[in-house]
């Protein structure tokens, strides 16, 4: 991502789009909704603009055609103290998805509707008619067609990018958001069309919990004081940590590296925090060849959006004032 492929006519299309992405959760927040009712209305809000590579707009694959994937995560704030509870780690993820309007919104309906499957990862076909019992808007997979997606795809070249100075192209974009309720429950979710160009049948990181996602409430090491050290019997030597992360980037190193995962462990037993562990991960994930970037959140409210690339879509807003904050390269100053 390099600003001399995005026009500024392209850019605030973009601001734009993340800002209602943004207020769209919000919304609910503010109303007193749950987190992941919240996490679903921002990415529905994206998977609904062909800016973005989920939803209406995504890449095709080989063959011309749109495999979708989502998922989402819940964590549950360990008010017993054991953290064995079957609420927690839960999470649900769909793929290879053609004919449901937002993938989001299914991965959340399997989330909530135990009843019908405790299982975590669903493939299409299946999984669309589950779709359909459970209401999901449908549609036909040219839906998600678009005149530019179909354009790169007869010119070879689907990858998942931005054409120059070209103002209806569509461009990056796995989608994801991570949300902070009232009630201190934390949600992510994460929707994506996949990479551009891939092989039919293709999965990636987005429906793989670990690799694309991660989202939970754990008793952390505490990084100890000089004091403590000396004087071990001072403070407690864990905490409880919440965080949740969503990425995006080149999800076949993800997926090797189990990236998201690995901000968790670092967190939980290296004591580090979530900015830390974005930065590292990311940082050793470049050493590998992988690019990519990251949004996450901790149950205290901590905001990290980090990449190691040139740009990542990103955004966030606060509760209480309202203002969605928005960049796209990786110098913007997103405060």
């Amino acid at each position: 991502m390099t600003r001399d492929r995005y026009s500024p006519t392209l850019q605030a299309q973009y601001r734009a789009a993340l800002q209602l992405a943004l207020e769209a959760g919000h919304k609910v927040l503010s109303e007193g909704g749950c987190a992941l009712d919240a996490v679903e209305a921002a990415i529905n809000s994206m998977e609904n603009n062909p800016l973005f590579n989920a939803g209406k707009g995504a890449v095709l694959t080989t063959d011309g055609k749109v495999e979708l994937e989502a998922s989402v995560m819940v964590n549950h704030p360990l008010a017993s103290g054991d953290g064995g509870l079957d609420a927690n780690r839960r999470t649900t993820s769909v793929t290879l998805v053609s004919r449901v309007k937002n993938p989001i919104s299914l991965a959340k309906q399997l989330f909530l509707k135990a009843e019908d499957t405790q299982h975590v990862f669903h493939a299409a076909p299946h999984v669309e008619m589950l779709a359909e019992r459970f209401g999901c808007e449908m549609v036909e997979e040219s839906y998600f067609h678009t005149p530019a997606r179909d354009r790169q795809f007869e010119d070879a070249q689907t990858g998942d990018y931005a054409g120059l100075g070209s103002d209806e192209s569509e461009a990056k974009g796995t989608v994801g958001a991570v949300a902070l309720d009232v009630n201190g429950f934390m949600a992510v979710g994460t929707s994506t069309g996949g990479k551009g160009g891939k092989l039919p049948g293709r999965i990636g990181d987005t429906p793989i919990p670990g690799a694309g996602y991660w989202c939970e409430t754990f008793l952390a090491k505490r990084k100890k004081t000089l004091l403590q050290k000396v004087f071990p019997c001072l403070g407690r030597e864990e905490e409880e940590i919440g965080m949740g992360v969503s990425g995006t980037g080149d999800g076949d190193y993800f997926l090797r590296y189990a990236v998201c995962h690995d901000v968790f462990e670092r967190m939980k037993w290296k004591g580090d925090t979530l900015e830390e562990s974005v930065k590292d991960v990311l940082r050793e994930l470049g050493q590998h060849g992988g690019e990519g970037g990251m949004i996450g959140l901790t149950g205290e409210g901590e905001v990290v959006m980090g990449m190691n690339c040139g740009g990542m879509f990103r955004g966030w807003i606060d509760l209480a004032e309202g203002v969605p904050r928005v960049g796209i390269f990786s110098d913007d100053h997103v405060s």
